[in-house]
């Protein structure tokens, strides 16, 4: 009888951990040859979330189906929907249409994260995101779009929510995306707005300094100590 192991989640860790096992089992030769080993994923790529602040998010998007068929991982194009640990199974909802179970030996949960929205006014209406792929795309439309918009306060202000790593990543790649999209002749007001009482407050002290003198040489401005409570077209 087959020895399952499932493994829920096609990010790095996901990815990484089928790669690893399907080594693992590979090194014990036959005596392992009645492992067989799964990923679920929503989709056959890996979404390079880290770099989905940049230019082209479109491009971070590698495909692994053939990396997986090369060692020997089964994939699943779908979402697991609820986990039986009693029956040591998985209900799926295919990425294709329809739903299926799977059973396993041990279970690896690397489901990762999605961006928490709050329930604030104006947020779907004004905001963009660079969680996912089609998100960050949007986003880009957007900044390209403004090349045609009226030269006002409203069009050349940008807000980032957020001081921590990933805010701190598209505060500091937007001069260059809008120096790509408007030429020299565009000045942006770009603002970081960070809830606690200093920028970058989840990196610790160390490298304050050079994040505070980095944001000064690109111009852009920080507001601390206060959240962002709604959201509208107006410029500050």
């Amino acid at each position: 009888m087959k020895r399952n192991i499932l493994i829920v989640g096609g990010g790095f860790a996901g990815l990484w951990t089928a790669l690893g096992a399907a080594r693992v089992v590979d090194k014990q030769g036959d005596a392992a040859s009645d492992v067989e080993i799964t990923l679920v994923s929503p989709r056959a790529a890996l979404q390079v979330r880290p770099r989905l602040h940049e230019a082209h998010p479109e491009q971070m998007a590698v495909p692994f189906q053939p990396l997986l068929d090369t060692v020997g991982v089964k994939l699943i194009e779908g979402a697991v929907e609820r986990i039986h640990p009693n029956d040591h199974s998985v209900d799926i909802a295919l990425a294709a249409g329809g739903a299926r179970s799977a059973s396993y030996d041990r279970l690896v949960l690397t489901s990762g994260s999605r961006l928490f929205r709050p329930p604030l006014p104006g947020l779907a209406e004004h905001a963009f995101a660079v969680d996912q792929i089609d998100e960050a795309v949007k986003l880009r439309e957007h900044l390209e779009s403004l090349a045609s918009k009226p030269d006002t306060a409203a069009r050349n202000t940008f807000v980032v929510v957020g001081g921590g790593f990933t805010g701190l990543e598209v505060a500091t790649e937007l001069p260059e995306r809008l120096h790509a999209i408007f030429g020299d002749a565009m000045r942006p007001r770009i603002v970081v707005v960070e809830r606690a009482d200093v920028i970058g407050p989840d990196l610790g002290p160390g490298p304050r300094p050079q994040i505070l003198e980095a944001l000064e040489k690109l111009g852009i401005e920080t507001c601390v100590g206060g959240g962002v409570v709604s959201f509208d077209a107006k410029a500050w």
